[in-house]
């Protein structure tokens, strides 16, 4: 694909990395530039790294008014940093809660729930680790500390 003239909008989601719908939605939006030829529309590779730079300055625009715009981004980036503690994952929060909703007895439909999973196998399987006896001992001597009037 490197030498080619022009590419078809499958070829540019293949670049991209990105889905055919995808891909034909930004050609047809004007996000990709293109040009019509017959019934197909042609797609010249300056065109492609026209979004690609594009997309690039969108991000790292974001990221830096993010940055700036949030103390608190400033601050754990730089306590975790510190303290080399990982990045928390959305994967690892849910993980955790479906967890602790095991811990707590809660029965695993209401898990499933709560945590918008169509499948229990998906909710018991992969996002549920079943606590030792310690650990339940500690959870409940949390629970205590955190609400001593309990």
């Amino acid at each position: 694909m490197g030498d080619q003239r022009a590419y078809t909008t499958e070829q540019v989601a293949l670049i991209l990395g990105y889905g055919l719908t995808k891909t034909k939605h930004l050609v047809l939006s004007g996000q990709i530039r293109s040009v019509k030829d017959g019934r197909n529309r042609r797609i010249l590779p300056e065109w492609v790294d026209d979004y690609i730079r594009r997309k690039i300055e969108e991000l790292s625009a974001l990221s830096d008014a993010t940055t700036a715009e949030d103390p608190s981004t400033r601050l754990r980036t730089a306590t975790g940093a510190a303290a080399k503690v990982p990045p928390i994952t959305v994967h690892g929060t849910r993980k955790t809660c479906g967890s602790l909703l095991a811990a707590l007895d809660v029965h695993p439909r209401y898990a499933m729930q709560i945590l918008r999973h169509s499948k229990i196998a998906v909710t018991m399987e992969i996002y549920t680790e079943v606590p030792s006896a310690a650990t339940r001992e500690a959870l409940g001597k949390l629970a205590q500390w955190l609400d001593p009037d309990s």
